[in-house]
């Protein structure tokens, strides 16, 4: 059993908090130009270095292939095509992991194993995987794989309905550890928080956020859980209270209750992200909102407002920013890199969004006064 350990929270009433930092979106945005192939929505996202070069790389699914794109000038300068057929063959692309700049996983959606590549695309090893379920979520930027001292890690979606009343009950585990050197494969010994037992959630609340963090653990976001959890590779579980200022309910999925309306009027926690240039986290929190436009319609997820915590590498709240307008992020697509916290503007809401380009709003660190927003200014 993994051994749980509580911080205190020190909650405090946010009419009383005035953080000094927050979160200012930069003027420029980042545009990188794409081929026809490669698409402007990309769910795996990752920053790195080719040669001396800082770059994006982005899975192109078309094409079968990796794509590097220079963040200074937005022009793809590296490309590593995957053969589908062939001994050393990628059917189809599904996730790839970026160790260094010459030791890159790559996934492959139709056979139970890994690739290690070099950035050249030459083969360095097989890894093979014993849960097939594994390639689903390769590709997913809120649950990237990760490598710690020899082992991926991979989240795997347990395979029983949400709905059935032992899915919650702490027993069902979802991270394989996968050891490139022996090959052996294991579950760690983590699961849903005590707040999810005895209820059912919608799917978003269900989903969680879970990225590498500080000195080589696991950080878990929960979509309906306040805490932050750390987790080592040996079982050992720390909690953190990370709570936004703005959400006041967050709403289990009651018998006979739509989906979508539930998810609009609740509160939600979404992304977590480690920042290893600044040594802070982002936790991305979605905000309670009116489910329904004025005829009457269900608003589209995409017009969820969303706010930004800023914490510090210990996970103590120092900002917290509401996104505005909120129409013009998509905060499932995002990366860190020198500039700052970069996230998609390729929301479905905005106008003309240009399908010949990626393009990202930049969020940098501010010093102010006060970040907390007063609740008259939030967009619902």
């Amino acid at each position: 059993m993994p051994l749980l350990i509580q911080c205190d929270s020190n909650r405090v009433s946010t009419k009383e908090i005035n953080y000094r930092y927050g979160l200012k979106t930069l003027t420029a945005t980042l545009d990188f130009q794409i081929d026809d192939s490669t698409s402007y929505e990309n769910n795996n996202l990752q920053s790195g270095y080719f040669e001396t070069t800082e770059v994006l790389l982005v899975e192109s699914k078309h094409k079968n292939s990796i794509q590097y794109y220079s963040i200074e000038s937005g022009q793809k300068i590296h490309e590593i095509r995957l053969p589908k057929i062939g001994p050393n063959s990628i059917g189809e692309i599904q996730g790839f992991l970026s160790i260094s700049e010459d030791s890159i996983i790559v996934f492959d959606k139709w056979r139970p194993r890994a690739m290690l590549i070099d950035s050249k695309g030459k083969l360095l090893n097989y890894i093979p995987l014993s849960d097939t379920r594994a390639l689903n979520h390769a590709s997913m930027t809120r649950l990237p794989n990760v490598f710690i001292d020899g082992k991926i890690c991979l989240f795997i979606f347990p395979d029983i309905a949400k709905d059935d009343p032992s899915f919650f009950e702490g027993h069902i585990f979802f991270e394989l550890i996968v050891d490139i050197s022996t090959g052996e494969n294991r579950f760690l010994p983590f699961s849903w928080p005590e707040v999810y037992k005895g209820r059912h959630w919608t799917f978003y609340h269900t989903f969680p956020s879970r990225i590498l963090g500080k000195n080589n653990k696991l950080v878990y976001s929960f979509g309906a859980d306040h805490r932050l959890y750390t987790v080592s590779l040996d079982g050992i579980v720390e909690s953190r209270d990370a709570k936004s200022d703005h959400i006041k309910d967050i709403l289990w999925l009651k018998s006979g209750a739509d989906e979508h309306e539930t998810f609009m009027s609740s509160g939600i926690y979404a992304m977590i992200i480690y920042d290893k240039y600044r040594d802070v986290y982002y936790r991305i929190a979605g905000l309670e909102t009116d489910p329904l436009l004025p005829d009457g319609k269900f608003k589209s997820v995409n017009l969820k407002p969303y706010s930004i915590l800023l914490l510090d590498s210990s996970f103590a709240k120092i900002g917290e920013t509401i996104l505005f307008p909120k129409e013009s992020y998509l905060i499932k697509d995002w990366f860190v890199c020198s500039k700052g916290l970069c996230i998609s503007t390729a929301n479905p809401e905005k106008r003309n969004i240009n399908e010949d380009e990626m393009q990202f709003n930049v969020l940098v660190i501010d010093t102010i006064k006060s970040a907390t927003v007063p609740k008259k200014s939030i967009q619902p």
